[in-house]
């Protein structure tokens, strides 16, 4: 079973990898900046975690992951797109 969810987590990161370059090479530094962006306390954040990045670049796309649930609360705290 370990073995399984192994091979699980590795695939999900290289996936997430993947998406995560995608989104970067597709928008130019200042798109991808207001894109990826999230608020919190009032201050504005780029993401900067692969997964953040990979889950709303798949949203974005309507390409989601069967792990992107939409219940799921993204890892980046209260993300509040502009």
């Amino acid at each position: 079973m370990t073995g399984i969810s192994d091979a699980l987590r590795r695939a999900r990161k290289i996936r997430n990898r993947n998406d995560a370059a995608k989104a970067r090479e597709e928008y130019d530094t200042d798109e991808f900046n207001e894109l990826f962006s999230y608020k919190k306390r009032g201050k504005k954040y780029v993401m900067k975690r692969e997964q953040d990045i990979a889950r709303f670049y798949r949203k974005v796309r309507d390409n989601q992951a069967y792990w992107d649930e939409d219940g799921e609360r993204a890892s980046e705290d209260e993300i509040e797109i502009d």
